[in-house]
């Protein structure tokens, strides 16, 4: 797969417990989605990702957009570290108020 970099890391909670990650290129992008440590592969995200991944290769998607499917797949898996959220995507739940 040839090196394709993103404009800025993706950061994921992967591997070791309490670790972190940066992804940098798609390539480290398609290998955490392969691997059997990614804790949720039969998501819907998961398989927009691949895709993005793979056109981003084949030239038919740009860099950004395979970093965004990336990072939403990320999010779904709940293993996206929180400074990195996609832009407009904050899927946080609201917290009820008491009244």
């Amino acid at each position: 797969m040839k090196k394709i970099h993103f404009d800025r890391p993706v950061r994921i909670r992967f591997g070791n417990p309490g670790k972190t990650r940066l992804v940098h290129t798609v390539w480290e992008a398609a290998k955490c989605l392969a691997n059997d440590k990614w804790p949720d592969r039969a998501g819907p995200m998961c398989e927009m990702a691949a895709n993005a991944l793979r056109g981003a290769v084949q030239g038919r998607v740009t860099a950004e957009e395979a970093r965004q499917a990336f990072a939403e797949a990320a999010l779904e898996a709940q293993i996206l570290v929180e400074p990195d959220l996609p832009r407009g995507r904050h899927h946080r739940q609201a917290t009820p108020s008491s009244s």
